[in-house]
């Protein structure tokens, strides 16, 4: 850009000489089979003039087009298409596991980023703590709570809040709630908490909570929706 710049300062000052107060401009790039946009120098070369006192009247891109010619020498020949191939290796109730070939990773992840974002599970929405006076602060019962994967016997049977009849204000419908009562001393697991679905329950009985001490209690209740991953991690149906 420099040099462009400095090459039309010297052909203003010629111009200026001759009279001539203003000009067009002609912007043009190898064209053809090469490059067809004007290098950073062509701009630069345009403010020279205009910072001479040249009034810059039309500028034109002249860069020649080919209708008919040889192609560039090199260049890519076209992706190798291969036949995509699924094979289902297992399948039980908490994982899957396939063979996928004739795709590439970035395809096979694709595939796994969609599991985990699109498909709708249950998760703890909302909790109220009525007591607590473990070690934990609420927040990080909360959290806790909210990270215990869940299943149903069938999940079709509830709605999202914002597909629901009920507008999302909050139904058996689109909602299952939970109690979770514990005194110590012991450990609360995921398996104490209780919903009033019987056919919802955490995936995992032993998922640790907290740790209560003696005389320590702690009292929740809440309820748990139906979403996907891409709403909040803990809607994710898995890793």
């Amino acid at each position: 850009p420099y040099t462009a710049m400095q090459m039309a300062m010297q052909v203003a000052d010629a111009v200026k000489d001759k009279g001539i107060v203003g000009v067009h401009v002609k912007v043009r790039a190898p064209g053809g089979n090469k490059q067809r946009s004007p290098g950073p120098g062509a701009q630069a070369a345009i403010r020279a003039l205009a910072r001479a006192g040249l009034r810059i009247g039309r500028i034109e891109d002249a860069t020649p087009i080919p209708h008919d010619g040889t192609k560039p020498a090199g260049g890519k020949r076209g992706r190798r298409v291969q036949s995509l191939k699924f094979e289902l290796l297992q399948l039980e109730e908490d994982r899957i596991q396939y063979l996928l070939s004739g795709a590439t990773a970035a395809f096979s992840n694709g595939i796994r980023r969609a599991c985990m974002s699109e498909v709708p599970v249950l998760a703890i929405d909302e909790s109220g703590l009525y007591d607590n006076t473990s070690v934990l602060f609420d927040e990080q019962i909360g959290l806790r709570l909210g990270e215990v994967p869940l299943q149903a016997e069938d999940l079709s049977i509830f709605s999202q809040p914002e597909e629901c009849q009920c507008g999302g204000t909050g139904c058996p419908g689109c909602r299952v709630e939970f109690m979770l009562s514990s005194e110590g001393p012991g450990t609360v697991y995921s398996r104490d908490i209780q919903f009033t679905d019987p056919g919802v329950k955490p995936a995992f009985d032993k998922i640790p909570i907290v740790i209560l001490g003696e005389g320590e209690k702690l009292v929740i209740e809440g309820y748990a929706t139906k979403h996907v991953g891409k709403e909040h991690s803990k809607w994710q149906a898995g890793t």
